[in-house]
């Protein structure tokens, strides 16, 4: 009765292949929209 249970990394993200890649697609696309918005803000205010 010693069986060793190994933990499996299956803790993959959907997309992009990692999750430092995945993070930053996140950070660039925000920064994307809030430049965006802003830029939409200045123009039609």
């Amino acid at each position: 009765m010693s069986e060793q249970i190994t933990p499996v990394d299956d803790d993959k993200p959907p997309i992009a292949g990692s999750w430092k890649r995945l993070y930053t697609f996140v950070l660039l696309l925000h920064l994307v929209i809030i430049i965006a918005l802003y830029i939409f803000t200045k123009i039609h205010s």
